[in-house]
This record gives structure tokens, sequence and C-alpha cells, in this order.
């Protein structure tokens, strides 16, 4: 019963590594997601596309410069296809972990700055890995786009 537990347990921490990524390969602990195709956070400045492709979102700060676990900060203007400022009347932000199927535990907060670009503020990741933040932008007119941004907090 105690070989057949040690064999199930060492199957779980093998599966919950990303050894490939871990700078010890022999670490049990380290969770990675270096060249995780789906991340588009990948430094500052960055430019993300809604979905729909009518948007452009330009992340221009972040704090801390790299997606922890914890609250982190992100500053980013709303563009119009043509480049423009686009005339966006809020932001809702959802932070969620897709590779475990939980969200964050904390709403993040979308705040308007007189610059006319908005700070995600309260965006808190609460462990490892690749996090989906979906972040649902509405138009002047009322009609929404979204946007999503893959982050990883490596640990």
């Amino acid at each position: 019963m105690i070989r057949k537990l040690g064999a199930t347990l060492a199957v779980v921490l093998i599966g919950c590594t990303s050894a490939g990524n871990a700078s010890d390969a022999n670490s049990a602990t380290y969770v990675g997601c270096n060249g995780d195709k789906r991340i588009n956070l990948t430094g500052i400045p960055v430019d993300i596309t809604s979905e729909d492709g009518a948007l452009t979102l330009h992340f221009t700060a972040a704090d801390p410069a790299v997606p922890l676990a914890g609250e982190n900060t992100w500053t980013f203007a709303v563009q119009s296809a043509g480049g423009a400022t686009a005339d966006i009347k809020s932001v809702s932000a959802a932070a969620f972990m897709p590779d475990h199927g939980h969200p964050s535990s904390v709403a993040p907060i979308a705040t308007l700055l007189p610059s006319g670009t908005w700070l995600l503020s309260n965006l808190y990741l609460t462990m490892a890995g690749v996090w989906r933040v979906t972040l649902t932008l509405e138009r002047a007119d009322g009609t929404k786009a979204t946007a999503l941004v893959y982050a990883c907090v490596a640990g």
C-alpha cells in the first residue's frame, strides 16, 4: 500500500511540473510556462489585438515588470484599427487559470486615467502557471469587444 501511494505521489508531482523549463530539471516544485504558445504578454511594451480585430491594446507598463504570483498592475491604451484612440467607456476583466480550471479569487479593477489610458489593478494571480485575463471593452456606442491576454507566472 505504501509503495503504491509513493508511486502515485511521484506521478502527481511529475505531472505538475514543467521540468523542461526548470533551471533544475530534478525540481518537483518548479512550474514554468516558457515556450507556451498561448502566452502573448511577453514583455512591455506589447500590442494585443481584440478577438474581432477591431481594437489594439497597447500595454505600456506593468508592475511588477514580469507577472508574479500576487497582485499585478497593467497599464494600456486602446486604439482602433486605424490607430486612433478608441472611444471605450468601460473595461471589465476576469483572470482565469485555464490549465487548472479556476478563476482568481479577486476581481481585477479597470480604471480610466486622465491620460486616456486604462489602469488594470487588483489583478491577483494566485499561483504559478498560465493565466488568461479576459478584457471586455465596451465602446461608447454600446458594442463590446473582447481581448484575451495570456501571461506566464513562473515559480
